[in-house]
């Protein structure tokens, strides 16, 4: 008796606590374990009658609110001083450039300033990548236009010949149809510069670029 005693009360005491305590457990995960991105966070409170436990989720609610506040400033902060810094890189290449053009200018001086140039260019692209991710975080590439991964490929192609000409790479384009979709060409374009890019960098000489691909579904596989 007394065991049956012991074990319907430890049954009865473990459900009693799981409803006390189901407010809590249902702030711990919708708004803690779930949440990835502060600015898809749900603030609505979790039913309950509970004084602590609404303490608990005004507070975590709050503390939300903050860190998504941080999270826009930093956006905006990443934003405002690549475009800053664009100002002065644009300058000081012109600069350069108009300085190669002095007649008679010294070979080792010519040097410098296209060590100089090349180190803008850089500085240039990390910036550009900067502005990327602020743009993407920002929601400002959400777009809907019509892309033909094939014309982009043959675009990319046409903006990069020289390169694969200069390294004898053999570059063959095997998309079994033109796969057209909705989606930002920009970010398309990008992607895929990149992609080719690398592809030409890394390659050896002599050496040949395949682009296939094929539809699954709604999806599409693209290899290189």
């Amino acid at each position: 008796m007394l065991f049956v005693a012991l074990l319907i009360t430890l049954v009865t005491d473990y459900f009693f606590s799981n409803f006390l305590l189901k407010p809590f457990y249902a702030i711990i995960d919708k708004k803690i374990n779930l949440v990835n991105d502060p600015s898809h966070y749900n603030y609505d409170n979790i039913p309950t009658s509970t004084d602590d436990f609404k303490m608990l989720d005004n507070s975590v609610n709050s503390l939300m609110k903050k860190i998504n506040n941080l999270f826009a400033l930093e956006k905006q902060f990443i934003a405002n001083v690549s475009h800053e810094l664009l100002t002065p890189i644009s300058v000081l290449s012109t600069r350069f450039e108009n300085m190669l053009n002095t007649p008679e200018m010294p070979v080792a001086h010519e040097n410098k300033i296209y060590a100089s140039l090349k180190t803008l260019n850089r500085l240039k692209l990390v910036i550009n990548s900067l502005l990327l991710i602020s743009k993407v975080e920002n929601n400002q590439y959400l777009k809907t236009e019509e892309i033909s991964l094939k014309e982009e490929i043959e675009d990319i192609y046409e903006d990069l010949e020289d390169r694969i000409a200069d390294k004898n790479i053999v570059f063959k384009l095997a998309l079994t149809e033109d796969f057209q979709f909705i989606g930002n060409k920009a970010l398309i374009h990008t992607l895929l510069m990149n992609v080719i890019n690398n592809a030409i960098k890394y390659n050896i000489e002599k050496g040949s670029i395949e682009i296939s691909g094929e539809k699954k579904g709604t999806s599409i596989s693209f290899n290189h």
